[in-house]
């Protein structure tokens, strides 16, 4: 039988047919366009930068909450002795959450188990974050987060309120001088029952030691330096009619000076200024010397 010389090739082989060429012609480039395009949808969507599409934080919603007082600087004073507090913090409205070369000092000194505190009265706007994906290329910039805060100093109000001991009432201590133990130490100070006069949460107490003790039993008295570098508080909104909690480490220095009186007794400390910690310097527990 005979060959078909159109079927064959110069060297006798079978020659493809012109149909499937084209067909994988075709396919070839179709698979390299697909997946390059879904190497651009992956960039776009994991990557720093979207080569189709990008993702923006946007602001959704904002509102103010306050007016409260913020926590500029706060001291326990160990039973039986007594602290002292030099706090150092930006200038107001931003409290740091803006650029701000300008810093004012408050302190105090307060004794025999009382606590100090220094406070301004501010309001925090709260801003409401959501990503959005916008068509382009761009820099991917997803929220971090669901809030954003930033402080303002309520007008008239440019000053502070400087206090100490803050737990003491007409009625008796609520908290205060002569406590032998910072245990249990309230989260806030009212000011007065008016609405906007409570301060915002802050942790002072004593809640375990985590430092040596500090002992005058049988020996002199003891001046102890302590540092930090922040002071956490913590503000409680409502957001969609649920409770909301802003947790804010405000860019505060403290230097504090803790005294505690010779042949007088042991303090248990929980160095709250510690890694980790609300950096309000030093909580106690005192217990006397033994007879």
């Amino acid at each position: 039988m005979g060959v078909d010389c159109e079927a064959t090739n110069g060297t006798g082989r079978m020659r493809e047919p012109f149909g499937r060429l084209r067909r994988r012609a075709v396919w070839i480039p179709s698979v390299v366009v697909v997946g390059l395009v879904a190497v651009l949808v992956i960039l776009s969507w994991i990557g720093s930068w979207g080569p189709l599409f990008h993702s923006e934080c946007s602001i959704s919603e904002v509102a103010n909450f306050g007016p409260f007082y913020l926590p500029l600087g706060l001291a326990n004073s160990p039973y039986g002795g007594q602290a002292s507090v030099n706090s150092t913090s930006p200038m107001n409205p931003s409290m740091g959450y803006a650029a701000s070369s300008i810093y004012q000092t408050v302190g105090g000194t307060v004794a025999n188990g009382s606590v100090w505190g220094g406070f301004v009265l501010e309001e925090m706007v709260v801003e409401r974050l959501s990503n959005t994906t916008e068509l382009g290329a761009g820099s991917n910039g997803h929220c971090s987060r669901e809030f954003a805060y930033s402080l303002q100093i309520v007008p008239p109000n440019v000053g502070y309120e400087i206090l100490g001991p803050i737990f003491d009432t007409p009625w008796g201590p609520e908290f205060g001088t002569g406590g032998y133990s910072d245990l249990g130490e309230p989260l806030m100070y009212n000011f007065t029952t008016s609405p906007g006069n409570s301060t915002s949460l802050f942790h002072q107490g004593f809640i375990q030691a985590n430092a040596p003790p500090v002992s005058t039993c049988g020996g002199p008295a003891q001046i102890v330096p302590v540092r930090s570098l922040s002071l956490d508080t913590w503000i409680p909104f409502e957001w969609g009619g649920a409770e909301q909690l802003a947790s804010l480490a405000l860019p505060i220095a403290q230097a504090f000076s803790f005294e505690f009186p010779a042949n007088f007794g042991t303090w248990q400390v929980d160095n709250l200024s510690a890694p980790g910690g609300p950096g309000g310097g030093w909580a106690f527990s005192y217990s006397p010397c033994p007879p």
